[in-house]
C-alpha cells in the first residue's frame, strides 16, 4: 500500500468516525429531550428543545452563565444551559401562566426574564411585554376579542412547517396551536362549535391537501369560522386564489401576519359535493361514490405528476424534502 492509499484509508476512517459520533450525539440529544420533557412538562408547562446559541449573546435564566448551546422552551422562549437548570427554573417560572384580571378587567404581566431585544415595548402600556394584536387574539373578555386557532402541518415545506409551528407557539397560547400530524383537530373544532358566541378565526398553515382536510372536517360542525391560509405546500393554488400568496419560508413576521388575519375581510368559498354512480364489474349493482372538493381542480398531466410526486414523497420523505 503506497502513501496515497494510506491517506485515503485514513481519511475514510476519520470520516466514518465523525459520522458515527454525529449520529450518536443526535440520538443522545433526542433521548435527553424526551427525558427532560417527560419529567418537567406536566408540572411546569415548558416544552424544551435543544438549540445552539453561538454568538447570540444569550444567558441561562437559572445560573446566568453565557450560552453557547442549551435548551429553549418552545412556548415562552425561556433559555437554560443544562437539564438541572431547566428543572430548577421551571419550578420558579411557570410557562404562560394564566393571570387573573384585576378589578378593572386588566390582565397582569407574566414576565419571562432576559434574552429579549431592548426595543420590544408594548404599544398599549408602553412597557416591555407582549401586547398589541397578541392581546386581542389570546386574552378573553376583550371588547374586540377574536381568538385565532392555528392548524399547522409540521411536515410541509421541509423544515419550514416546524419553524412556523414554534413561532406560533411563542406568540399564542399552546392550546391555540394545533399540529395536524399529532393533535386532535376535531377536539379544537368541537370547542368552537360549543362556544358559538366567540368570534374565532382559523389559520391553516400547509398545502392544498391540509386546507382541504380542515374544510372537510368543518362540514361536520355547525359553526363555520373564517379561515386564513399560510401557504407551506408545493402548489398552494387555493392560497393564490384567496390572496394569501404563493409560498412562505421560515423567515415570517408572525405579528404582522396575525395583524393581517385579524384585519382581513371575509368571502365565501364554494364547496362541491360530487356523486359518482358506476356499475360493478358484473354490471349488476350500482356503486355510488361521494366526493367533496373546493372550486379549483387540476386535470390531465398536471394532476398525474402531482399525484406521483406526493406518493413518492410519502414513501421516501427525505428524497423530496424541498419544494
Amino acid at each position: 500500500m503506497d502513501l496515497y492509499e494510506e491517506l485515503v484509508v485514513a481519511f475514510l476512517f476519520i470520516l466514518v468516525v465523525l459520522v458515527v459520533i454525529f449520529i450518536f450525539r443526535k440520538l443522545l440529544e433526542e433521548r435527553k429531550r424526551k427525558s427532560i420533557n417527560d419529567s418537567t412538562s406536566a408540572k411546569t408547562g415548558h416544552y424544551w428543545t435543544r438549540v445552539d446559541f453561538v454568538d447570540r449573546g444569550f444567558y441561562c435564566a437559572s445560573c446566568k452563565t453565557h450560552l453557547l448551546s442549551g435548551y429553549e422552551c418552545d412556548y415562552c422562549t425561556l433559555k437554560v444551559d443544562e437539564v438541572a437548570c431547566a428543572r430548577s427554573i421551571g419550578e420558579r417560572i411557570k410557562c404562560k401562566a394564566i393571570q387573573k384580571p384585576d378589578d378593572q378587567g386588566r390582565y397582569q404581566h407574566h414576565w419571562i426574564p432576559g434574552n429579549i431585544d431592548s426595543d420590544q415595548f408594548c404599544f398599549i402600556c408602553d412597557e416591555l411585554c407582549g401586547g398589541g394584536v397578541i392581546e386581542r387574539v389570546t386574552l378573553p373578555k376583550q371588547e374586540d376579542f377574536k381568538p385565532i386557532i392555528a392548524f399547522i402541518n409540521t411536515v410541509c415545506g421541509s423544515c419550514t412547517g416546524k419553524v412556523v409551528y414554534r413561532s406560533f407557539l411563542r406568540h399564542l397560547h399552546p392550546k391555540q396551536v394545533i399540529d395536524v400530524q399529532k393533535d386532535n383537530l376535531k377536539a379544537a373544532l368541537q370547542w368552537i362549535d360549543d362556544n358559538p358566541e366567540v368570534n374565532v378565526r382559523l389559520v391553516v398553515a400547509g398545502g392544498d391537501g391540509t386546507i382541504s382536510n380542515v374544510l372537510e372536517m368543518l362540514e361536520e360542525f355547525q359553526k363555520k369560522p373564517p379561515m386564513a391560509v399560510l401557504p407551506l405546500g408545493t402548489g398552494n393554488d387555493l392560497s393564490r386564489v384567496l390572496g394569501w400568496g404563493s409560498g412562505t419560508n421560515g423567515d415570517l413576521d408572525i405579528l404582522q401576519y396575525l395583524n393581517d388575519v385579524y384585519a382581513a375581510g371575509t368571502q365565501k368559498l364554494d364547496r362541491w359535493k360530487i356523486m359518482i354512480k358506476s356499475k360493478n364489474q358484473f354490471g349488476r349493482r350500482t356503486v355510488i361514490t361521494n366526493m367533496k372538493m373546493s372550486n379549483y381542480v387540476s386535470i390531465g398531466v398536471d394532476a398525474s405528476v402531482t399525484l406521483g410526486m406526493q406518493t413518492t414523497r410519502k414513501s421516501i420523505p427525505r428524497a423530496l424534502s424541498s419544494r
